[in-house]
């Protein structure tokens, strides 16, 4: 619920405005929440973007392009965590086809704003099918790597790599994202996802899993479908775009944001 959100969105909001005279373009949540696997030990993933006063911006010491901020609970676990972009890194990530920030830009928002709305509209005007590919079978990939090929077969790492391919293809097949496995898993009806969505959200994430091979096989398959849809969609696609009017768009930004 909203209320949730509120003291630490409050303190988010306190940090930009006091360190950089900046303003929040918006928050999202991610992580677990927007994967659609939360479990009761979750933390909470805020992620966003951020805009420095332009006169701060012109001056001295003014290379903060991420902010970030944690809460802990009480036996010092996290409990919150936000990473904000600030705008201009947030907009050559979203050029660039960043899967993540993608995700965040079209999640439901907890704070937003007009300039949140227009990088949406940017994101999909300038729509790169090749970074978007690149990027969420890369994450995919490296995660596959960098767990199951090292023997960390858990639910959570096998969840993390087929949702990620299944965004990927979703995203192709359809210029929508949507990073929520189960929503996706509506589409692709595979019930050995929904066993292991069932088994995260049961608490059992960090369970080694017995049926190694029929999550290997959907994994090899999600692999090879990414593959093939991005080898079929980017023949017919503009990739080459002219980023002048994108430019410009953010010099706007930065003029109206300047106290004279």
């Amino acid at each position: 619920m909203m209320k949730d959100h509120i003291k630490f969105l409050n303190q988010l909001k306190e940090l930009v405005s006091n360190k950089y005279h900046g303003k929040i373009v918006y928050v999202s949540i991610s992580g677990s929440d927007l994967y659609g696997f939360r479990s009761e030990d979750s933390d909470t993933d805020y992620r966003g973007s951020f805009m420095v006063k332009t006169n701060v911006l012109l001056g001295l010491f003014n290379q903060t392009e991420t902010l970030e901020f944690e809460t802990y609970k009480k036996n010092g676990e996290v409990e919150n965590e936000a990473v904000l972009h600030e705008l201009e890194k947030e907009l050559n990530l979203v050029l660039v086809g960043n899967c993540n920030i993608l995700e965040n830009l079209f999640a439901t928002p907890l704070l937003t704003s007009p300039i949140h709305k227009e990088l949406q509209e940017l994101a999909l005007g300038y729509w790169n099918i090749k970074g978007i590919y690149g990027s969420y079978r890369g994450m995919a990939y490296e995660n596959y790597k960098k767990f199951i090929l090292n023997g960390k077969h858990t639910v959570k790492k096998y969840l993390y790599i087929i949702r990620a391919l299944m965004s990927g293809i979703y995203a192709l097949e359809n210029n929508v994202i949507e990073p929520n496995i189960q929503k996706l898993n509506e589409s692709y009806k595979n019930e050995t996802v929904a066993e292991l969505i069932d088994l995260k959200i049961r608490g059992q994430e960090k369970d080694p899993v017995n049926r190694m091979d029929r999550y290997d096989k959907v994994c090899d398959e999600l692999f090879e479908k990414i593959d093939n849809v991005y080898e079929k969609v980017s023949a017919s696609r503009i990739s080459n775009y002219d980023y002048s009017g994108v430019s410009n768009w953010l010099k706007e930004k930065r003029i109206e944001y300047l106290d004279l």
